[in-house]
């Protein structure tokens, strides 16, 4: 499964552990998770672990992005995924997966 384009998948299946954590700590009735959030004072290690490699992986996927579109000489894709880095998840797992570069 993760043979081809290993980066972006993994990095959009740590953003959905994130959030289906959070919404299983939600059900569970946690108080500290009610509001879809947790702060630095209300997380445990564990959760502040998962936060950073969550946001490491979109920083990947970003840079990834902008990275393969320079390689195919597209700057307009270049230019979404560096200013709207969400472009970037779409770019790396949809458009440009990696095979052509």
């Amino acid at each position: 499964m993760f043979k081809s384009n290993p980066i972006p998948k993994i990095g959009l299946l740590l953003f959905l552990i994130a959030f289906a954590y959070l919404g299983s700590l939600i059900l569970l009735g946690q108080e500290r998770a009610v509001d879809w959030g947790l702060s630095g004072e209300e997380m445990y290690l564990h959760e502040k672990l998962l936060s950073l490699a969550v946001a490491g992986g979109a920083i990947a996927i970003w840079f990834l992005g902008m990275y393969r579109a320079h390689l195919q000489g597209s700057w307009r894709w270049f230019i979404a995924c560096m200013f709207a880095w969400p472009i970037a998840f779409v770019y790396t797992l949809a458009i440009n997966t990696g095979r052509e570069a």
